[in-house]
């Protein structure tokens, strides 16, 4: 294990910027002080381009 070998990049399921374990990490947050309460999970999103999405931008509007 790292540092006393070489790190390298396993690659798993996500949209190549986000992966899907790490996005799991956020379910740890649902109860800390910054109410981070759910995740949203789009198959086949791309991590910036979600930002332009208008289904992606109703269901936000939805939440304010």
């Amino acid at each position: 294990m790292f540092p006393d070998t070489s790190p390298y990049v396993k690659y798993g399921q996500g949209d190549g910027t986000v992966n899907g374990v790490s996005l799991m990490g956020c379910d740890q947050w649902k109860n800390s002080k910054y109410k981070f309460d759910h995740t949203i999970i789009d198959e086949g999103g791309e991590h910036l381009a979600i930002l332009a999405n208008l289904k992606f931008i109703q269901y936000v509007m939805d939440k304010l």
